[in-house]
């Protein structure tokens, strides 16, 4: 029973320090716990802690360094692309919803509405680079 689970725990481990790493809470060339750490606070086996780094370290989320530690790397120019397409759809959606007939797009100034939500959109973007 153990080995059947010891995937879905590296699993459940890599996606929680995935998220922490995208939210900003592990800064990009912070240190990471070592294995020892990590495996007795996830209460899990060391093993399973190499697993889940194996796979951060596959997505270049973190870089090894033998006799260092692991390192978060988050590659900026992966972030800024990812940001820019969010916000290449959102001004497409908003484009494509202005040219729609509705109730609440006939009230308002179509330009207008698009304009100050692109800028919205474009102000959070450069808040998350």
């Amino acid at each position: 029973m153990r080995a059947a689970s010891e995937p879905l725990k590296a699993r459940r481990i890599y996606l929680l320090l995935k998220d922490k790493i995208a939210s900003g809470e592990l800064a990009d060339g912070e240190r990471l716990p070592g294995e020892f750490a990590l495996a007795e606070e996830h209460n899990v086996s060391r093993v399973t802690i190499r697993q889940a780094l194996d796979l951060l370290a596959s997505e270049d989320l973190i870089q090894k360094k033998s006799g260092l530690g692991t390192f978060v790397h988050r590659p900026a120019s992966k972030v800024r692309t990812v940001l820019a397409d969010v916000a290449n759809i959102f001004a497409h959606l908003i484009d494509s919803s202005m040219a729609c007939r509705s109730p609440i797009s006939s009230r308002m100034s179509r330009s207008a509405s698009a304009e100050a939500i692109r800028a919205r959109i474009l102000r959070a973007c450069r808040c998350w680079s």
